[in-house]
């Protein structure tokens, strides 16, 4: 340091203290100044916004994942022949603190069909599966899940309600159930009810995917104009046939499925 800044430090900043350190240094202002500077510095390093990529070997794009103030807004993935795959989402959550959680949380994941129309969509609550809808290649719906109430909603070709009715969720957090399109890890469990094509609807009792118990069958004006039992999927009591003004019109006795 040359003369004429020693003298500058001595005319202008307030001197030198007995260590050799400049007097404006010791101030708080100056410290306070310099967190502020680094925690600017810092915060854009950390909350960066940007898109990330990874490719085949073919130089296509594979993924891409953004970010968001440094943290994973969403990830698109990509098959080798150009086709969207997946789109994940995620949100950040606050605590109760009101402090950022370090990981964000998913939001929805949505899978797509090679023509590109969607197939299925899993939206999450806290980070766990809340609904899943699935469609059929035409873009139809055919079901939707209900994961917290385990309640599902089937649909026929028309986009109308088939069923619906309680389910046993075998593995509520696994993809391998959420990606499946036959339900597999799903067991009808509970009171179910099926619309059919002639207008009537049946209530119904399963247990681990079987009928059993009571079922009603009514007309469309809500007559009941069935009643019987079922055990293990087959036919088994006293079943009673009622005419369109609710009076008994047959009854059987069934056993086994067998008519008595």
């Amino acid at each position: 340091m040359g003369d004429s800044d020693w003298d500058f430090i001595n005319d202008h900043m307030g001197g030198w203290d007995s260590d050799g350190m400049p007097n404006f240094m010791n101030s708080e202002a100056f410290y306070a100044d310099q967190r502020k500077l680094y925690k600017t510095h810092s915060s854009q390093h950390i909350k960066a916004n940007r898109t990330d990529q990874v490719l085949y070997e073919d130089g296509s794009l594979k993924t891409e994942n953004t970010y968001f103030n440094g943290f994973l807004k969403s990830s698109t993935g990509y098959a080798a022949s150009g086709n969207l795959e997946y789109i994940f989402s995620y949100q950040q959550i606050n605590n109760h603190n009101n402090s950022t959680n370090s990981q964000p949380d998913k939001e929805k994941d949505t899978y797509f069909y090679e023509g590109g129309s969607k197939r299925i969509e899993i939206n999450y609550l806290e980070g766990k599966q809340n609904l899943i809808s699935w469609w059929n290649q035409y873009g139809e719906l055919k079901s939707k899940l209900d994961c917290i109430k385990e309640l599902q909603t089937i649909y026929d070709e028309n986009g109308l309600k088939a069923s619906k009715g309680q389910v046993s969720i075998v593995d509520q957090y696994s993809l391998d159930f959420a990606i499946s399109d036959d339900y597999t890890n799903l067991k009808k469990n509970g009171e179910w009810i099926t619309w059919h094509d002639n207008g009537w609807w049946s209530k119904e009792n399963y247990v681990n995917n079987n009928l059993n118990g009571v079922f009603y069958r009514f007309d469309l004006i809500d007559v009941l104009r069935e009643k019987g039992e079922f055990k293990n999927n087959k036919m088994h009591g006293t079943r009673i046939i009622f005419d369109k003004n609710g009076q008994v019109e047959k009854e059987e006795v069934y056993k086994d499925g067998i008519l008595k």
